[in-house]
């Protein structure tokens, strides 16, 4: 099952999510912001046995969401873009530097931060030593991924979305 949370971007967040999304039309000192987090509730079990390909066929239905609910905003006249899991780069906003999936200080304000251990990137819980499992396993929810929007978080289509799901 599904679960999105929409909520205000945080002011310590908008200029990076200016420098993701560059060329954009956002004007991020007067304009609403918003960051829709859309995860998965799962058990305990279900969690421990995920597989390479499961993990990959979630990330699929994320972009296929995410495709969706961006062009419903964008035709409602709302900026939206999300991050490509697959890439790390904005799926609709041309962009071929930098990408989110970096180590990064400025997103520990959404309740995860990323870390580099060796070669690998981790998803880790704030004010936490554990890594993303762990706190998936205490939270019972997997994180997919998150859109960026215009869209005010108490729009219409926005508290629809959060009370069908």
């Amino acid at each position: 099952m599904l679960e999105c949370v929409a909520q205000e971007c945080p002011v310590l967040l908008r200029k990076s999510i200016e420098e993701l999304f560059p060329g954009t039309v956002l004007d991020l000192t007067s304009s609403d912001l918003t960051i829709i987090t859309i995860s998965q509730k799962a058990n305990r079990k279900s969690l421990k046995w995920r597989t390479d390909s499961e993990m990959e066929k979630l990330a699929k239905y994320f972009v296929l969401g995410a495709v969706d609910i961006c062009l419903k905003l964008k035709m409602d006249g709302f900026w939206a873009d999300f991050i490509n899991p697959f890439s790390g780069q904005p799926y609709f906003t041309p962009r071929k530097d930098n990408n989110l999936y970096k180590t990064d200080e400025r997103f520990r304000c959404l309740g995860f931060k990323i870390e580099q251990k060796k070669n690998c990137r981790v998803i880790a819980c704030e004010n936490s030593l554990r890594t993303f499992v762990d706190c998936i396993s205490i939270s019972l929810s997997l994180i997919l991924g998150s859109l960026y929007t215009t869209a005010p978080p108490n729009t219409k289509f926005l508290k629809e979305l959060i009370i069908n799901d």
